[in-house]
């Protein structure tokens, strides 16, 4: 999942960085998403600020033993408000989410311009590359040698003794 703050400050880019990938970030709705989500956001604030300022309003009153009723109400139904802004900041964080979780992750900087993975030609390895080692090859290649044959290709009867000459190595026990 992305960072949300790359969808707040900086969704242009962010979205120039997926289409590098493919992928159509719907920048309108989430622009939109986001702007509501910050009204709501302050709105929500606003009531969690009048509702302290209330209760501390109520305990002062309390302390001086005068009626803290109307006060009492007041904060309650400053609380029904402020549970159904919460409910809304919360609907609204969720589609962003929502959408955060659908987005895939920015290609690095590194990576080329190209078609799709998939589509992109495969280097393929040689024979001589899968059964080589690194370091052999590369002292090869230094040397200039063109082709490496493999130990088990080779058929040199003075490296493999005995068993590359097959009358010397069989026994006939039926004479």
């Amino acid at each position: 999942m992305l960072d949300p703050k790359l969808f707040r400050s900086d969704i242009d880019t962010t979205a120039k960085q997926l289409a590098r990938r493919g992928f159509v970030l719907d920048v309108a709705t989430l622009s939109q998403l986001e702007e509501k989500r910050k009204k709501v956001q302050v709105i929500t604030q606003q009531f969690q600020n009048e509702r302290n300022a209330s209760s501390k309003a109520i305990g002062q009153a309390k302390a001086k033993g005068e009626n803290a009723t109307a006060l009492m109400e007041a904060v309650a139904k400053m609380g029904a408000a402020l549970k159904q802004a919460e409910a809304e900041l919360e609907d609204l964080q969720r589609q962003i989410n929502d959408i955060a979780l659908s987005v895939p992750n920015l290609p690095h900087t590194s990576v080329p311009e190209g078609r799709a993975h998939g589509l992109d030609p495969l280097r393929t390895r040689t024979e001589t590359d899968l059964r080589t080692p690194r370091r052999v090859r590369f002292w090869l290649e230094r040397q200039g040698s063109e082709r490496i044959a493999a130990h088990w290709t080779t058929n040199d009867s003075r490296l493999l003794g005995t068993l590359a000459d097959v009358p010397r190595a069989t026994c006939d026990r039926t004479q």
